[in-house]
């Protein structure tokens, strides 16, 4: 695939998910855009294409410098706001799409010299020609558990969650720890307990901006709640049969590990 959208370059089998600084532009016909939509190509246009996904038509996310809201009749959508959206069917799509424009727009210039950095296609990279850097998409590894005890699950609250909301703890993996160094480390860390028997069970890739989610279950070792590093709003045991609002298993692997544990409990 081209990696600069030019007049002349428009694949009809093409589709675009345009984004307008941290927002996603939708309009009459939903947030898929064909080239042949967008004015003013002929400086061109960056295209970070997207990974295969089986379908006949292609996909490539482009990140906007300039505002075509009016030109396109589009509305701004946040994407956080659409992709937590229970149903939303292209979560994957405009997910790899809004992780590929946020390593684009971070990584404008080199960390090494400063220099302008320039898109090699149709690779996604972005290299400095001054230093012979080549810059990738990252992607942060981070751990999300479900500690168990009996019929209970320890559940954790954020000041950024909705109104009452509860999740699975999770945190980030350190340099030089493995997934499961990090599960001891961050419920350690966050409501002061240990565990035992964590067992790997799903992941997902989580496109704010650009995690991979590792989801484990762990069995309560001993300790009470403590909330040790106040990174926690509040912490404590549920009844799996009496659980407070916690995320949909449709979207988030916290919730699929809230789900699973649930079946698994009430199938015993």
């Amino acid at each position: 695939m081209h990696y600069v959208l030019t007049p002349e370059n428009r694949p009809p089998s093409l589709r675009l998910l345009l984004f307008q600084g941290r927002h996603l532009l939708q309009g009459k016909g939903g947030y898929l855009w064909q080239p042949a939509q967008l004015p003013r190509l002929d400086n061109g246009v960056p295209l970070l294409s997207l990974p295969s996904t089986g379908s006949a038509s292609r996909f490539a996310a482009v990140p906007l410098t300039e505002d075509w809201r009016h030109e396109l009749d589009a509305k701004e959508v946040g994407t956080r706001e659409l992709l937590l959206r229970e149903g939303f069917e292209q979560f994957s799509l405009v997910g790899q799409g809004s992780q590929l424009v946020h390593w684009f727009r971070s990584h404008r210039f080199c960390g090494q010299c400063g220099a302008p950095t320039v898109l090699r296609g149709p690779r996604r990279v972005l290299g400095c020609d001054h230093c012979d850097i080549d810059f990738y998409p990252r992607i942060n590894p981070c751990i999300i558990v479900l500690v168990t005890r009996g019929r209970e699950v320890l559940l954790g609250r954020h000041a950024r969650h909705p109104a009452g909301m509860f999740s699975c703890l999770a945190g980030f993996i350190e340099p030089g720890e493995t997934p499961e160094q990090a599960v001891h480390r961050e419920v350690a860390e966050e409501v002061g307990v240990a565990l035992r028997n964590v067992r790997y069970v799903a992941s997902q890739p989580w496109p704010f901006p650009s995690q991979l989610m590792l989801g484990y279950f762990a069995d309560h070792d001993n300790g009470a709640i403590r909330l040790v590093d106040r990174e926690l709003e509040s912490a404590q045991w549920f009844d799996i049969d009496d659980l407070p609002p916690v995320p949909s298993p449709h979207i988030s692997v916290a919730g699929r590990l809230i789900h699973y544990y649930r079946e698994a409990v009430r199938s015993s």
